[in-house]
């Protein structure tokens, strides 16, 4: 599958956020959007998910799809779990996996004695490894990741970031960022902030 992402300029009243961007992201490949806070690169999230409809310009998928959208697993920059619910059952419902699956792949990133309390008594870094799992383990076509390894300490982000990477398998991957030396892997792709 290629995603062809082509001359995407996005407008919110009459400030231009995304300014004629175009990228592309195939199978097997891993896409680093990196640039400051407003360069746009949550609002170009969003419209490769149908969820926001830009200005001008397209997203086109390419090859054998006989759908018009995607389905994707998703971190956000917020982690939108059910608060009041375990990390087993945040990964199990999402991703419409079993609990004892969700268990056996939050466990490599997670203490196991932490995964069945509600996930509001878990802290800013054990939520946000929560978020990765829920979106790794869905069944996907592509992986869209906003930020997420905010709030990550080195050892957590390099665990994280060797789980993502296996779990994805073949499948196009986009992560975003705000600097580019924080990846030693992926095409890295500059966002400028718009005007």
């Amino acid at each position: 599958m290629t995603i062809s992402i082509e001359d995407i300029v996005q407008e919110y009243n009459g400030r231009t956020v995304i300014d004629h961007f175009s990228t592309g992201l195939e199978n097997d490949q891993t896409l680093i959007l990196y640039g400051p806070s407003g360069a746009g690169k949550t609002t170009l999230l969003r419209i490769i998910l149908g969820l926001e409809k830009p200005t001008s310009g397209k997203v086109v998928l390419m090859g054998d799809y006989k759908y018009d959208r995607l389905s994707a697993g998703v971190v956000f920059q917020e982690d939108r779990l059910i608060e009041s619910r375990s990390a087993v059952v945040n990964v199990a419902v999402a991703a419409k996996a079993s609990q004892g699956h969700a268990r056996e792949e939050l466990s490599r990133l997670i203490d196991k004695d932490r995964l069945d309390i509600p996930v509001s008594e878990l802290t800013a870094a054990e939520r946000r490894l929560v978020a990765i799992v829920r979106a790794m383990v869905h069944t996907a076509d592509l992986f869209l990741l906003d930020d997420p390894f905010r709030g990550l300490d080195t050892d957590a982000r390099q665990k994280a970031i060797s789980y993502i990477l296996e779990a994805k398998g073949s499948n196009p991957l986009l992560i975003t960022a705000h600097e580019e030396d924080e990846f030693d892997f992926g095409r890295k792709v500059r966002m400028q902030a718009g005007r």
